[in-house]
């Protein structure tokens, strides 16, 4: 019985970590697409590309995994 209950909480810590990573890697993409959607308009309104993502409004966006987008 405590056999079985190890292979099931290997097997639930296993697809916890790859759905977490999917999850992660999905809002990365959709910060991404973001950015250049507001990196465009800026384009548009301005007639130049913005100098830093504060400019856009996205100065202090960290990734899904805690680091500050550069």
């Amino acid at each position: 019985m405590l056999a079985l209950l190890g292979i099931l909480t290997a097997l639930a810590t296993t697809a916890w970590g790859a759905w977490r990573d999917r999850v992660h890697t999905q809002t990365a993409q959709a910060d991404l697409i973001a950015f250049s959607l507001a990196i465009d308009d800026h384009l548009a309104h301005h007639g130049q590309l913005p100098p830093d993502l504060a400019a856009v409004g996205r100065g202090r966006a960290r990734d899904p995994w805690g680091n500050a987008y550069v």
